[in-house]
């Protein structure tokens, strides 16, 4: 998981944390936990 997380922030420069917030501010997160459908994220990204 670390090296796919590595990966990521390699690419897009942004970290696991960062990613948090962003779904976090876009309402896929609340309260620490995943509230959307997977569909909704993907579409998303």
């Amino acid at each position: 998981m670390k090296g796919y997380m590595d990966n990521i922030q390699i690419k897009t420069g942004k970290t696991a944390e960062d990613f948090w917030k962003l779904v976090s501010k876009k309402g896929f997160v609340k309260r620490g936990e995943v509230v959307a459908e997977h569909s909704e994220m993907l579409a998303w990204l």
